[in-house]
């Protein structure tokens, strides 16, 4: 049979993509199996998927016209295999300080404020825009470009996340509506309305696919990275960056395909605890030590079921159950990787428990079981310190596992 879809050369995403918008419609008719149809027309293409993704087979109908086959072939070649060059593209990130400088990486994204008559914040605590810009391969395809922009800027933007001592994100991955207060400024008439969330910059210049000039712009201030990552938490101070950032961005770059993929987890878990928080501290305080869990050991897996495989210990003489060496281990990579970890004696000897315990359903924060208690609560306010230590011991265990690896 001819190559027609190129399954080899090719992001299977990418081509299931080219795929839709040749048939405007697909259908999963099985398990990792979808087929493409045109309405119209009794052809079809079934494109049969592993459990990671990829692309296993394509079955062509019965007397498929070879025209057509000839068009989407070229339609490939053309979006996804032939050499279209780079372009930059812009999108609009957010940060928990203000940022009035510019930083780039070698050729691959830069960072800088939106232009002065874009809308900003009038309190210091809120989620101040910036304009974030990334490299990334052109195609003739307007979906396959933005996709390949939104691949980009979530990479950077979830390592600079990890890197820097503020929270950076790109706001909602998807719509979303709330209700909001209008009418502020007048209290007497003051009401709600359901919004759509949303940011929209003003006065920001098209970059024609090529980086925005930096020149009338100053550096992001620098600090001396020891220094800079021994604050607790976060910084309420104006937003500088570590004098080693180039050097950590560079280490991340260069890691194996293992180890990134391990590395980039724990980035994208520590990421999602900010807003994970503000709706439940449990389940945050489950993210944090599950960025840990993907740096901490390296677990055999069942080759039918997938399940990782426990090494037994011994067995408890309490309950005579067996006792595995997952809290050891977890214990060990802490002292290993948070030199400071003996500052913290009661997130050393309980996180993994307390983690275990609400991820079975043993427990519950007390913010979350109780949440009417936010004030004068001494279990909450214990709770409370234990995640703010644990938030900084993730923090600092990523950071330290990447400059080892």
């Amino acid at each position: 049979m001819k190559d027609y879809f190129h399954i080899n050369e090719v992001r299977p995403q990418e081509l299931m993509r080219i795929l839709l918008m040749h048939f405007n419609q697909a259908q999963n008719i099985s398990d990792f199996t979808y087929r493409y149809k045109n309405p119209s027309s009794s052809n079809y293409i079934d494109v049969f998927c592993n459990e990671d993704g990829s692309i296993k087979n394509i079955v062509i109908s019965k007397d498929f016209p070879e025209e057509e086959l000839m068009q989407l072939k070229q339609k490939i070649q053309d979006n996804l295999i032939t050499d279209n060059g780079e372009m930059v593209g812009q999108i609009i990130g957010f940060c928990t300080e203000k940022i009035s400088g510019y930083f780039k990486y070698k050729d691959l994204f830069q960072i800088f404020p939106v232009p002065d008559s874009s809308p900003k914040p009038d309190v210091a605590i809120a989620d101040h825009p910036f304009v974030f810009e990334v490299k990334f391969k052109k195609s003739p395809d307007f979906t396959i470009n933005n996709s390949r922009k939104m691949e980009k800027a979530i990479i950077y933007s979830r390592l600079l996340n990890q890197l820097v001592n503020q929270h950076i994100w790109l706001g909602n991955r998807y719509g979303q509506f709330a209700w909001a207060y209008i009418n502020v400024e007048d209290v007497a008439n003051l009401t709600s309305k359901w919004v759509q969330l949303g940011y929209i910059p003003k006065g920001l210049e098209d970059n024609g696919g090529r980086f925005s000039s930096l020149d009338a712009l100053k550096p992001i201030e620098r600090e001396e990275f020891n220094k800079y990552y021994s604050s607790m938490g976060r910084s309420t101070a104006d937003f500088k960056l570590p004098d080693n950032l180039e050097a950590s961005l560079d280490k991340a770059f260069s890691l194996g395909s293992s180890k990134w993929k391990k590395f980039f987890m724990a980035c994208s878990w520590y990421a999602q605890h900010p807003f994970t928080w503000q709706e439940s501290h449990s389940s945050a305080f489950i993210e944090l030590v599950t960025a840990l869990e993907c740096l901490a050991q390296d677990k055999d897996v069942c080759k039918c079921c997938n399940q990782p495989l426990l090494e037994n210990e011994d067995i408890c003489k309490c309950c005579g159950q067996p006792r595995y060496r997952v809290t050891k281990h977890f214990q060990q990579f802490l002292k290993e990787y948070v030199p400071s970890i003996d500052h913290y004696p009661l997130a050393k000897k309980t996180i993994y428990q307390i983690r275990s315990q609400l991820a079975h359903g043993m427990d519950l924060l007390q913010a979350d079981l109780e949440p009417w208690h936010f004030m004068m609560d001494a279990r909450q306010d214990d709770q409370r310190k234990l995640q703010s230590d644990l938030y900084f011991i993730t923090r600092t265990a990523i950071y330290n596992w990447l400059h080892k690896a």
